[in-house]
């Protein structure tokens, strides 16, 4: 397909991985949450953006899963900053509960990666990336019910 080889004024294609396009990044100092981080993108991100020196936080629904992800992740890049903490987003009383402990970490966040899982989330993606917000006080959206 042409298109995938086509590279825009970045100089990076649609074919560009994630470690190409950080390359020379410096995220030392950074936090980022990712959700989905167990598997696909989620995990790509979480890998990559450690790889760069964030602080990676992964928001996982499953803490058991997230903590073999993170031992994974540990061998490839020792040097890694990786916390996992749980957060399932279709529920109100984890995203509240997930806050008020990153919250009381005292982190700074610097980064919020939403990854969808499925397609049922993508439905519940606007509320509750507002609610996120909301409980965080981060919300900027004009149009936020909160």
């Amino acid at each position: 397909m042409w298109f995938l080889g086509w590279k825009g004024e970045s100089g990076f294609s649609a074919s560009s991985t994630a470690e190409q396009v950080t390359q020379g990044i410096d995220g030392h100092g950074l936090t980022a949450i990712v959700t989905g981080a167990t598997s696909g993108l989620g995990l790509e991100t979480t890998r990559v953006l450690a790889l760069r020196g964030v602080h990676v936080v992964m928001a996982v629904r499953n803490v058991e899963s997230g903590t073999k992800v993170k031992e994974t992740i540990l061998k490839e890049i020792p040097s890694a900053k990786i916390d996992v903490m749980e957060l399932d987003l279709c529920s109100m009383a984890s995203v509240r509960k997930f806050a008020s402990d990153y919250i009381s970490s005292e982190r700074p966040l610097n980064i919020l990666m939403y990854v969808l899982f499925d397609i049922d989330e993508l439905f519940q993606y606007n509320f509750l990336y507002k609610s996120f917000c909301f409980v965080f006080s981060i919300c900027t959206c004009s149009d936020c019910m909160f």
